[in-house]
């Protein structure tokens, strides 16, 4: 079987001032994946905007905006229970007091036919995401963050501990733990290479086109990033000052889709194995 193969492009930007936004695109061509009726395809957009005070503060705000799309193929004649169009759409506070990093995240994780009807909303399409780490010097060289995460990122919305080593060796940075590691080298003033491995899931509440059936839908995976930027030196285009660019390859691993029919039964759908192109652009104003 062929693999699922996704080009994903990613645009990171910033408007003049105290915003900055992030815009993240993608688009999904697929194979047969082993389903008995109909091929799977996929398509998924990220969008982000960040507040940042002109004042040095403590604290910070984003939106964000997670758009996951799911072509469910039916199992035995049996529709999915769900329109497929998977959206987390979260405003973020973020602050760092002394040794403390705090996240607070309410977020909206539900079907597209939720957002154009909000009162068909419920509570159990809210999941509230966040964290409270601490960084700590150790008794080995270099530092230490750990504490509790909770978010969807494992398919399923839970708390879970975080802990993670961090040095700087050179050009080198290194980040070694659970369940995110990250290295990244610049081997020149402009020009860098990483790794980045960790779970990139989800997980949602959501509806048929009519709203007569609501379920779960969950999506589980792991995702492996290598990549190269390239960040030229201080910009003087107005508003724009500074800028990266990247371009990496993403294998994604141990995928699971599990989902609702019109019957009432759920299902599980395991996916390939997935390689994708990403290419990445960052601008800001400060």
């Amino acid at each position: 079987m062929k693999r699922l193969l996704l080009l994903l492009l990613v645009t990171e930007t910033a408007i003049a001032g105290e915003l900055s936004w992030n815009l993240t695109l993608s688009t999904t061509l697929s194979e047969t994946i082993n389903t008995p009726e109909e091929d799977a395809r996929y398509f998924e957009s990220f969008f982000q905007l960040d507040r940042f005070p002109q004042e040095e503060s403590p604290t910070r705000w984003s939106l964000r905006e997670d758009y996951r799309s799911f072509h469910q193929p039916k199992i035995d004649n049996h529709e999915p229970a769900s329109n497929g169009d998977a959206h987390a759409l979260s405003l973020r506070w973020f602050a760092h007091f002394s040794q403390w990093q705090i996240e607070l995240a309410p977020t909206i994780a539900t079907s597209s036919n939720v957002l154009v009807h909000p009162d068909e909303m419920k509570l159990e399409d809210w999941q509230l995401h966040g964290s409270l780490l601490r960084s700590d010097t150790g008794p080995a060289a270099g530092q230490w963050q750990w504490g509790v995460i909770a978010d969807s990122r494992f398919g399923r919305y839970l708390p879970y501990p975080s802990v993670q080593w961090q040095k700087n060796v050179g050009n080198t940075q290194i980040g070694l733990g659970l369940p995110n590691s990250d290295i990244a080298w610049r081997f020149r003033s402009d020009w860098s290479v990483g790794l980045e491995v960790g779970p990139d899931g989800g997980f949602w509440h959501v509806r048929d086109k009519n709203f007569r059936q609501s379920s779960d839908l969950s999506q589980k995976r792991w995702n492996a990033s290598l990549y190269l930027q390239w960040s030229p030196p201080y910009l003087q285009w107005s508003p724009v000052r500074l800028a990266s660019f990247r371009l990496g390859l993403n294998h994604y691993w141990r995928q699971e889709w599990k989902y609702q029919l019109d019957d009432g039964q759920s299902t599980y759908l395991s996916i390939p194995d997935l390689d994708t192109l990403q290419f990445s652009l960052f601008l800001s104003s400060w």
